[in-house]
């Protein structure tokens, strides 16, 4: 998880009523250990949020839909419209949710 999410969308999110955290999930194993631990959230992965750099969207997204995520990216989704288009492709493809958080 990128550093925005720990700092940011984990704390806010572990605060809120209305959410239930369910899983995290990290490339760095012991990184996702630690989370799970501090807001008491399993490492069961059945969904990925995207909130890492800008440029790096389109490939982690297309990667989470390939292994059986649904995807919730930042925006924005990618650099340019044809990554757009190579992000729905996987979507029809794959049959899973991708979705961009929406301002407000």
């Amino acid at each position: 998880m990128g550093p925005i999410s720990q700092v940011v969308h984990l704390p806010i999110f572990a605060e809120r009523e209305d959410v239930d955290l369910v899983a995290v999930a990290d490339s760095d194993h012991h990184n996702a250990e630690t989370l799970s631990r501090r807001f008491l959230v399993p490492l069961v992965i059945a969904a990925v949020v995207l909130c890492t750099t800008n440029s790096i969207h389109e490939d982690m997204a297309v990667s989470a839909l390939e292994h059986d995520r649904h995807v919730l990216v930042e925006r924005p989704l990618a650099a340019m419209s044809e990554g757009a288009s190579r992000l729905a492709e996987a979507v029809v493809q794959t049959g899973l949710v991708l979705s961009a958080r929406m301002p407000g």
